[in-house]
């Protein structure tokens, strides 16, 4: 009867620890190699105006 119920006991206990860690960390801070760092030479062309194009320098 008792293992029964230590298991979902198990689990639940689990998941309250991870969402209580989750809440501690900061959703803003996103670690990335890439800030600070110029955007690489692009060009596309435009949906709708194919005949112009759009590169880094326009964003």
């Amino acid at each position: 009867m008792m293992n029964r119920f230590v298991l979902p006991l198990a689990i639940f206990a689990a998941l309250i620890a991870l969402l209580g860690v989750g809440l501690t960390l900061n959703p803003r801070e996103v670690p990335s190699p890439l800030i600070g760092k110029p955007a690489p030479h692009f060009e596309l062309p435009q949906l709708h105006e194919t005949a112009k194009t759009f590169t880094e320098r326009e964003m």
